[in-house]
């Protein structure tokens, strides 16, 4: 499933990142530089007795997420 998760913060990157696990995960943020450090980083995560750098995608406006329109991704899946 392909879900977009809006604000890369500390509850959307909790979400985004255990969800991306089984989905294709989108977080959008408007801070360039949370949004870098993903894509370059992905997300750390640590329990279920392992350490390990979550992957989900970073994109800074909804321009950049997949899908035939800026936004298509939300039809799918949104968590607030």
């Amino acid at each position: 499933m392909r879900i977009a998760v809006i604000g890369a913060g500390a509850m959307g990157s909790v979400y985004g990142g255990l969800l991306s696990e089984r989905n294709e995960v989108w977080l959008i943020d408007s801070r360039s530089e949370l949004v870098d450090r993903i894509r370059a980083e992905g997300l750390p995560y640590r329990g279920r007795g392992k350490q390990q750098a979550l992957p989900p995608e970073g994109v800074s406006e909804c321009g950049g997420a997949p899908g035939d329109g800026p936004c298509d991704p939300l039809r799918e899946g949104l968590f607030l």
